[in-house]
């Protein structure tokens, strides 16, 4: 469950994967043959190292943005792999062979200076944060966090371009983030609460 040491990015996702082609990963079919084929085998690798993507959303520019939820068992001083991550689908063409596709990390442990190969995530966030849904509003990207700091997030830039986060809304268990057709950002609750938030409601 935890970070793998000593081999490399190839042999360590088939461990964690068991052999199967299609774990830890980002998939993808075109649309034609999935639902021609209806095969499970229409699929191919697009992205590695990946743990466990809790949410996957677009924005307006067709790049997808996930929330990857780390592993647990791990000393806060290694990285888990708890992360918002950026794949443009333009920039990997389908049928790439899979060593060649961006590789996020897990589950290598990668301190010090990652190998050139690696894929940083647009926000490493801290252990056990559980990243949930994510979803493109009002220009930039929300995404909800379950474990510790719990709440409502959106992204922004410090002055130096950087990227960061701030919680806007402290809300425990935040389950699920939507847009609606009229731009309004929608969050679902684990106790069964449904929320609309426009700017200015709070």
């Amino acid at each position: 469950d935890g970070p793998i040491v000593g081999i490399p990015e190839a042999a360590a996702i088939n461990v964690v994967s068991g052999g199967n082609r299609f774990a830890a990963r980002l998939v993808r079919a075109p649309l034609d043959a999935l639902l021609t084929q209806r095969s499970i085998e229409t699929f191919q690798t697009a992205a590695r190292g990946l743990r466990n993507p809790y949410g996957l959303t677009t924005d307006p520019s067709g790049r997808l943005w996930i929330t990857d939820n780390g592993a647990t068992n791990v000393p806060e001083n290694v990285s888990a792999g708890d992360e918002v991550n950026l794949f443009d689908p333009n920039a990997v063409p389908p049928g790439l062979a899979e060593d060649s596709t961006p590789f996020y990390g897990f589950p290598l442990a990668l301190n010090g200076s990652p190998p050139d190969w690696y894929t940083k995530p647009v926000l490493a966030l801290p252990n056990t944060s559980a990243p949930t849904s994510i979803t493109w509003a009002y220009g930039t990207i929300f995404y909800g966090q379950y474990g510790s700091d719990p709440g409502l997030y959106r992204l922004g830039r410090s002055a130096d371009g950087s990227v960061v986060t701030e919680r806007i809304m402290l809300v425990w268990p935040l389950l699920a983030t939507a847009t609606a057709p009229d731009g309004a950002l929608w969050i679902g609750t684990g106790d069964g609460g449904l929320f609309r938030l426009t700017p200015g409601c709070g």
